[in-house]
């Protein structure tokens, strides 16, 4: 993968099943990108140690970690939400956010405004929103990071973004593309992603349900 290009990491499987896997990733060079961490839809309703060890050590070693937080696309209560955040700071010292499931359209606006507000003034230092899509303009001055893109390889050859994501500072910009063939490299989805104004990307032959169950191509 191109140096240039971050490298996004939506590690949804405890470190307990697959510890080599964490240890590679705590090796890793993210660069721009992050680690996603998802203990169950969230922090979970207490802390797990084996995480909070995991997360530490990628601490250490300078991975930049954000904490999993559903929106139900703006119909998950606020307070939830701040909830969570809460929690991943205080169980795992994890002060950035991933917003997954945010709604894309202008009726969302002003209630997604107000959360990240929120998580803000209680302590998020980094907010990345995951669309999954290209949304209304008006999100991008809300999130560091929008994931614009989330979906197969085969859809993202024909992924066409609009001029003002292109405009974006590339480190803004996120896709996270699943079902990649083998004959198909990371390398060359993370070119295109760059071409299309992403600066980080994540990129897995996975696909199914949760394609984001192992470490993406190009770690370790």
């Amino acid at each position: 993968m191109s140096a240039a290009v971050g490298r996004a990491v939506p590690a949804y499987f405890h470190p307990a099943l697959d510890p080599l896997a964490w240890d590679r990733l705590a090796r890793a060079a993210l660069g721009s990108g992050f680690v996603v961490l998802n203990v169950a839809d969230g922090p979970g309703s207490e802390p797990d140690p084996v995480y909070a060890a995991t997360v530490a050590r990628l601490r250490r070693a300078g991975a930049p970690v954000v904490g999993y937080l559903d929106t139900g696309y703006g119909d998950r209560a606020t307070g939830e939400v701040l909830l969570g955040a809460d929690r991943f700071r205080e169980w795992y010292g994890v002060t950035g956010v991933f917003l997954d499931r945010v709604a894309a359209g202008p009726e969302g606006l002003d209630r997604h405004r107000m959360l990240v507000a929120l998580l803000r003034e209680g302590g998020a230092d980094r907010v990345v929103g995951n669309h999954g899509t290209v949304p209304d303009p008006g999100y991008a001055a809300l999130a560091d990071v929008l994931v614009t893109f989330e979906g197969p390889w085969r859809e993202h050859r024909r992924h066409r973004p609009p001029e003002w994501v292109r405009s974006l500072p590339v480190p803004a910009v996120c896709h996270l593309v699943h079902s990649v063939p083998a004959p198909v490299t990371s390398a060359l989805v993370a070119g295109r992603a760059r071409r299309a104004g992403a600066g980080i990307v994540c990129v897995t032959r996975a696909g199914g349900a949760n394609p984001w169950d192992r470490l993406p191509l190009g770690i370790g």
